[in-house]
Parts: C-alpha cells; structure tokens; sequence
C-alpha cells in the first residue's frame, strides 16, 4: 500500500532537497514520544536514523532547529525498497530556530528510515542541529454530512475530515477561500482511486465522484497568504442536484498542424447530467462549477506523421476529454486542411503590412492566408526586428494540399503561384527583454507566371465539379473542386433508423450528423465509406432526423458537399417480433422469440386479412386465443412494446399468421326409423359436411359414409345386431379443423 504523504508536501518542499543514498546498519532508532537530536557538519548531505510507529492515528511532530541552517527535508523509506515513499517534508527556513509544531498527521504503523537533507539556504556554513519529537495525538475527524454543514478553520494549518455518504454520486467540495494540496482517501486511509488524489493547486470548488454507504477521508492544507490576511476559511461539502454524465466538445475547433496539444479555452463544452438535461460551459464556468483541470487530448488519425510534424486527418476527429479520475469522455473536433482555413485567416497580399505583438511568455504561432497576383519568388521585408524573432523560430509556407513549399536559400525567397492559396505560418519567440513589434511584409522577388480563371466546370447529379486556371505561357492546373451532396432516405431496421443516400461521384467516405431536437441543430456521429447507415445506438422512444455530407480526397485535399437534405424525424423502435402459430386445444397459439427492450406485447386480429383491431397484450411471449369462435379463420400480428418516460413505444408489425379454428365436435342421437339405425345432430357452425363412422363392437370404428345433412338412417344394417356410431364436422377449407368425434352412441336393429 502507498503511504500517504501530508497535504503540507508540496507547498514546502520545492527548494534544495537532496535525495540521500541508502542507510547503513546501526544508525539511530526513535519511538514515539522520545526526542531525537542530531548534530553534523555542513559538509555533510543528510542525516538519518530510525522511527517505529507501533499503531496507525494522528501525530504531531515537534521540530526545532537550533542554528537555523536553512531548508531541511524530512524523507522516509519503507522496508520496501521499491516504494521509495516520501513520508514528509519540513521547512525549517526563517520559522523554525524556535519550537514549531506540526498538528494532526496521519502516520500508518510500520518502521521507517528517516532522511534530514542538510541546506545551507542562509549560507552561514553553521553546522546542523536539529532535534524532532513524534508524540501520540487525540485528533479525532470532524464529520462533514451531506447536507452542507459549514466550518471555520484556522489558516495556515492542516486540515482533515470524515465524510459518510448515504447515495453514490457527484459531491462538490467548496471554499470561500483559495485553499491548496487537496488529498482524498478511502476509509483505511489509502488513496482512493475513484477521484483524483492530489490536486495540487490553489482552488476553490472540486467535484468528487462517490460511492453510496462508505467513508471517505478529505485532508488539504490552507495556503500561507491566507494566514497573513488573516481570513477564516469556510467550508462545505454536499451532494449535487444533477450528476455530471458526460462532456462533449460543442463549439468547433479548426487545428492545422502541430503538436497533439490544444488549449482548452478554446472550446465551449456541453454538459450532460442524469436527468438529460444539458448546459454549455466555458472552460473558466466549468471551474466554478467544480471540475478540476479539464484536459483534452488528441485521439484521432494523422494524415503525416514525422520527428518534426504532426498533420491531422481532415474532417471530425476525435479527442479525449479527462479531469483527473473524475472523468473520462470521448468527444470530436473538426480538423481542418490549410484550404479548409483560408477564410478564417487574415489575408496577405504583395506589400501588404503585417504585424506582430510579443505576448504570454513570449511564444506564440501566427498563420496568415496568402493568395498573389502573379507567379513568382517572394521573400519578406522587415524593419531589423525579425532578427530577433527568428532566433528562436521561423517562416514556413504550405499549399492547400499541406505540403511545405521549398525555402529558397540563395535568394532569400519562396516560390509563390499566382492566384493559388497558401497558409504563412510563423513560429516566432523573443527574449524577455524585447518587446517591440515586428513589422514585415511580402515582394515578388523574381516574376514568373501569371494565372487567372479561363473556365469553371459546375457539378452536375452527382458528378464533380472544378475550376481551371491558365497562364499566358501555356502552364494551366485545376483548383475550387466540388462534390454534390447525397438525396437521403430513411426507414428503419429492427426498429433502429436506416438511412441511406445515392453514390456520389468521387466520394470515398460519407459523414453521418444526427438530431434530436426536432432538426434544430445536428451533431456529428460517425463516417463510412458505404451508401447506407443504421443507427444501432439509437435509444427506443428518442425521434431522430439526419443529414450526410460526403467527402473525396482530390490531389490530397479532403473535399466536402453541403449537407444533404434532412430526413423526416423517425422514432427509434424496438425491432418487431417473429411469429407462429399452432393450435392448442383447437384455439389458435401464437408464439414468438423475446424482443431486447420490450417489456410487453401488444396482440391484433383480423377475420378479413386487411382490417386489424387491438385484441389484448401480454408480457409473455405467447398467447392463446381461447375466446375464438370454433370453425372460424382468424389473422394475427404483433407488436413489441418499450414503455419510455411513461409512454408506450410500439415496434412495427410482426409478420402475419392465420388460422382456422377447430369445428366444435357435433352432438348426436339415435333412434329407429322402420327398425333401422337412425343418428340426428344439430348443425355445427362452420361445417360444410359431417363424416360418419360406424362400429360394432364399440372399439373399432371405420368411416361409413359421408353427408352434407343432419341425418342418417343406416339402411342396411342387420336385423337383430348392435351398431354404434360417431360423427365428425369437416369444412372445406382445411381438413386442419376438422371437429373431434362426437360421443359414441348404439342401438339395436330390429328389422
């Protein structure tokens, strides 16, 4: 386990420690509440001894140091020797020639080596002389709850406090003063990974993720200038109204080449919290809200790649959102080819001014857009002081496909095409003492060339469009290429939206934008190189519209279409069941597999095959319909259901399956007609015809005849003999439902 270092770490440590080499056998021990005091010589790096903490609690250790040498760091080592863990850090400088007191350190048991590192700050060459006691403290945590109970704390101390939640969540720790060395801790004093552990600035609110039902410990240290001023410090610590679920970039970011570093006060950013709400933030509101430093990395794809340059794949690219352990999300920017960016930039023509102002630490990066007259080999003019700038940095110049344009080093110059765009990109820095502007501008050294538009060839349907441009020497090349943008259709599959678009001449991949707010604005999604997209992440119950803009790489440049036209908002589904039928009973059963997300199915049928009505639902994932009229056909289809915020989200229809009822079993009985056999039943609804079967011995029955009456009279039956019989219902439709056999009934023949 990691041994906790106190809060008062880093702000007293940053001067003239040195780290000690590993101690030797029989150096001096201290136990707690025993006093320790050494004396060496200035000549000497460190001193060191052991200690013995017999339980983990709260110590307060007593320092002096008697001449007054300057800075000395207390260091402690484990038995581990590959924990190297620092324990603490003392300033004796200008405070501690008399006794001083540190309050309230939590100390792990355990033995450790301890290191006093000698410097001299004062340069007196006085020997060291120091003496330490660790004595046992009755220090016991305040508690601090979640409903925002407030302390006032004594400034320039170190402070500590138990916090117990009750549901897991976000927690917002505030101050109404700048405190500093923020530590938290889980309830066995370690360092808890599910936040950050040292936030190591001075600040004011801080946002922790926590777990439901546990303790947490909370140790910081109040800045000195506090103490100085003289101002309480209150406190609190309470649980949010709405948990932070995700960020995202929302403002478009254009980066050209360079490091993978961004400047997060470049963005506004969209914060998600539980209940689907949203806000966009600066920056600067995150931090008042309480996010520690917020961090954006680059994440997505390089175009070049080499020791001195990083250029960026074209078009939405992707970025890794993080503050500490607080949270981590994935988010876009768009990424921008130098073409792509000369509208954004401040144009330069030939003897045109420019300028530029030292500012914040004397380096920045400056990009002009270029586009002369004439062909030909341009070089600045400057008034002496790019002298001083250029020490550090340089000039360099691309062309819309992001290739470097070659420096001429005899004549001082670039080699320019006239009416062709160029990014100038300057890197420039100065040292501390020059302030001054720079002051330079463009000339045509050596003309070449000089190009104009002769022709423009539109795009028409799907085909790519382009410029021409030619030079009265003969010399022409093509420029301002277009793509049509793709007719879009939506429909749906397993109740997810499915677009799709035509091929667009020249397009390699397609960029997918999304809405939810009814096509007030739409976000980017994802690309694809095919002509069709199903959103397999959209959410049942959520109406959503899209636009797709497609993309081709002409001469290495990406170029873009305009969005396509906007779908109609369709309403993301769950995806509709598959069903079968069987009988049971003779009733008709439907049966199907269970749908992801449906927590109920909803039953329609129909006796025509066209007109369905709403029957019942079911959470079960099958139904018999007992209440069917036997000998009857029935059709029946099936919906899967997703209740959402209350309201029922239907899938589409099932396939349709029919079936005839079985014919209710006929009802007969007998009697003599002229001494023969004579059977009667009442008609069966649905029946087109009735079979019947005779036996005689009761057993064994075969089929005697058939009839489309309701009666039958056995004719040759013989005299003095038992008969029995039985009889089923057929229609014509389907020997499938034919009725079962009625009950047997017998009588003897008398004649």
């Amino acid at each position: 386990m990691r041994k906790r270092a106190i809060s008062i770490i880093l702000a007293l440590c940053m001067v003239c420690t040195l780290m000690p080499s590993v101690g030797a056998s029989g150096i001096p021990s201290l136990t707690v509440d025993q006093t320790w005091s050494g004396q060496w010589s200035s000549k000497t790096d460190y001193y060191y001894f052991n200690l013995t903490i017999p339980e983990s609690g709260y110590y307060n250790i007593h320092v002096i140091d008697y001449n007054d040498t300057g800075y000395f760091t207390l260091e402690s080592y484990d038995s581990d020797p590959y924990l190297d863990c620092y324990l603490y850090w003392l300033d004796t400088y200008d405070r501690l020639s008399a006794d001083f007191v540190y309050y309230n350190e939590y100390i792990e048991k355990g033995d450790y080596e301890i290191r006093c590192s000698y410097c001299d700050y004062s340069d007196n060459n006085a020997n060291a002389n120091l003496s330490i006691t660790f004595e046992s403290s009755d220090f016991v945590p305040d508690t601090i709850t979640e409903t925002s109970k407030q302390f006032v704390l004594t400034a320039n101390s170190n402070c500590e406090f138990k916090i117990h939640t009750s549901e897991a969540g976000d927690y917002v720790f505030k101050s109404n003063n700048y405190i500093s060395t923020l530590f938290f801790y889980s309830d066995d004093h370690s360092y808890f990974d599910g936040v950050f552990s040292d936030y190591e600035c001075g600040f004011k609110n801080c946002i922790f993720k926590l777990e439901a039902n546990k303790d947490y410990y909370l140790s910081f240290y109040t800045l000195n200038n506090i103490g100085e001023s003289g101002l309480p410090i209150r406190l609190s610590f309470s649980k949010t109204e709405l948990n932070i679920e995700d960020i995202q970039i929302s403002s478009q970011y254009r980066k050209l080449s360079g490091s993978s570093d961004f400047d997060e006060s470049d963005f506004d950013y969209e914060v998600t919290f539980d209940n689907g709400s949203s806000s966009v933030m600066s920056l600067y509101e995150l931090e008042e809200y309480g996010l520690p430093d917020l961090y954006v990395y680059y994440n997505g794809k390089y175009n070049t790649l080499t020791d001195e340059e990083e250029i960026y794949e074209t078009g939405e690219q992707s970025v890794i959102i993080s503050s500490h352990d607080f949270l981590e999300c994935e988010s876009t920017i768009t990424i921008s080819s130098y073409y792509d960016c000369f509208s954004y930039l401040s144009p330069i023509s030939e003897y045109d001014d420019f300028y530029i102002d030292p500012e914040n630490g004397q380096y920045a990066t400056y990009y002009w857009h270029i586009n002369m007259d004439y062909c030909g080999m341009y070089g600045y003019y400057d008034d002496g002081s790019m002298e001083e700038a250029l020490r550090y940095w340089n000039i360099r110049i691309f062309d819309e496909n992001n290739n470097e344009i070659p420096f001429d080093d005899d004549i001082n110059a670039w080699p320019l095409v006239g009416g062709v765009d160029y990014i100038l990109q300057f890197d420039y820095g100065f040292s501390d003492y020059y302030e001054d502007q720079v002051w330079f501008y463009f000339r045509n050294i050596v003309a070449e060339h000089s190009y104009s538009k002769v022709a423009v060839y539109e795009p028409t349907e799907s085909k790519m469009g382009y410029s021409v441009y030619a030079c009265g020497c003969g010399d022409w090349y093509m420029a301002d290429y277009t793509i049509a943008a793709p007719t879009l259709k939506i429909t749906t599959s397993a109740g997810k939206p499915q677009i799709s678009w035509n091929a667009v001449d020249g397009a390699t991949k397609y960029y997918i934008y999304r809405s939810t707010d009814g096509g007030k604005t739409y976000k980017y999604v994802t690309y694809t190189s095919s002509t069709s997209y199903t959103d397999s992440k959209a959410t049942v119950g959520t109406k959503y519209s899209y636009k797709v803009v497609a993309a081709a790489t002409i001469d290495g440049t990406t170029v873009k279409s305009d969005y396509s036209n906007a779908t109609k908002p369709i309403t993301c589904t769950t995806a509709a069941p598959t069903i079968s039928i069987a009988r049971s009973n003779g009733k008709p059963k439907l049966s199907w597999k269970a749908v992801t997300g449906a927590t109920k199915y909803y039953i329609y049928r129909s006796t025509d095959g066209k007109t369905y009505s709403y029957l019942t639902s079911t959470t079960s994932t099958s139904y018999t319909n007992t209440g069917a009229a036997s000998g009857k056909k029935y059709y029946y289809k099936v919906k899967a259901i997703k209740v959402v915020n209350g309201t029922a989200v239907a899938s589409a229809y099932s396939n349709e399956k029919s079936l005839f009822t079985t014919l209710t079993a006929p009802t007969v009985s007998i009697t003599r007609s002229s001494g023969k056999p004579k059977i009667s039943w009442k008609a069966v609804t649905g029946a087109d015809k009735y079979i019947i079967y005779r036996s005689t011995d009761g057993k064994t029955f075969s089929q005697l005849t058939t009839t489309t009456k309701l009666s039958y009279t056995n004719t040759k039956a013989t005299k003095n003999k038992t008969y029995y019989y039985k009889v089923k219902a057929v229609t014509n439709q389907t020997s499938a439902a034919t009725s079962a056999y009625s009950k047997a009934v017998s009588i003897k023949a008398t004649k």
